[in-house]
């Protein structure tokens, strides 16, 4: 006898083609499986095999397309993409306001572990990539700054942080030592010695004095002076207090004083002399 093999006894054959490797919709990534899958049959004809896609999972997906001939007989193929249609969730904020003295010392943050490890532990971000975006800063005292960070997921999906925050220098020169107290022979406050008018004047003063700021040179701080007097007690006939105040480029001011006493040590002139004087009399 005669052995014969009739048509329609084999399954189909699928063969598996490539997907990209993210789809924002499963539709998108189901329909991109169906396209990259292809089939033979023994007895269907391609035009008429069904392509049926099903899906396992979201973020890390499974699409298996199964093939079906008109005999009822499947082949199938898998995939692996990720469905992924948004962007990273951010929430909480980061600080709105440093101290600080110019933009450079407060570089962006190149890493979620950065930002996140720059706040309290509001800020929260998922395993992402982090770059800056766009950045502009202006002013002075303060300094405004806008950076905005893209945040980016394995399927190129972003999200912006847009962290908005100013520098300012608010504290105020640091003042160590003093003046010591000047001694000037006169009678009222115009002996007094001229007000230095520089930080390197001053230090050069008789004392201990020493005057810095954590943002501002000492050739750009400013001194000003005032000058208070009062009646004082011999030998000292006045007593005059100067302040001094040093402000930094952001205004913020210190302020000591010097102690200036105008003193008179010095006896009346007599000029000249007194005639002799001749009395009548008997003792």
């Amino acid at each position: 006898y005669t052995t014969v093999t009739a048509a329609g006894n084999f399954p189909p054959v699928a063969t598996m083609g490539s997907i990209d490797d993210c789809y924002e919709t499963l539709a998108a990534a189901e329909a991109a499986a169906v396209a990259a899958t292809t089939a033979t049959d023994d007895y269907t004809d391609v035009a008429d095999l069904t392509f049926v896609p099903s899906t396992v999972g979201d973020c890390s997906a499974t699409i298996t397309v199964t093939v079906s001939d008109l005999c009822g007989l499947t082949d199938e193929v898998t995939y692996s993409t990720r469905i992924d249609g948004d962007g990273p969730v951010i929430t909480g904020d980061l600080p709105a306001s440093y101290e600080g003295c110019v933009l450079a010392d407060f570089p962006a943050f190149t890493s979620v572990a950065a930002l996140e490890g720059a706040t309290d532990g509001t800020l929260m971000i998922a395993d992402l990539v982090v770059s800056l975006f766009d950045e502009s800063a202006s002013g002075t005292c303060p300094i405004n700054v806008s950076r905005t960070y893209r945040i980016t997921d394995e399927c190129g999906r972003t999200s912006d942080y847009v962290h908005a925050f100013t520098i300012d220098d608010t504290t105020a020169p640091t003042v160590t030592g003093s003046l010591m107290a000047v001694d000037v022979e006169g009678c009222d406050a115009s002996v007094a010695p001229d007000a230095v008018t520089t930080v390197a004047e001053l230090e050069a003063l008789a004392g201990d004095l020493m005057i810095e700021d954590a943002c501002t040179s000492d050739a750009d701080l400013v001194v000003t002076h005032s000058d208070a007097s009062a009646a004082g007690t011999c030998p000292n006939v006045l007593v005059i207090t100067r302040t001094y105040t040093v402000d930094d480029a952001c205004d913020n001011p210190s302020t000591f004083t010097q102690t200036i006493n105008v003193t008179d040590n010095t006896a009346p002139t007599v000029t000249g002399s007194l005639m002799a004087v001749d009395v009548e009399g008997c003792a």
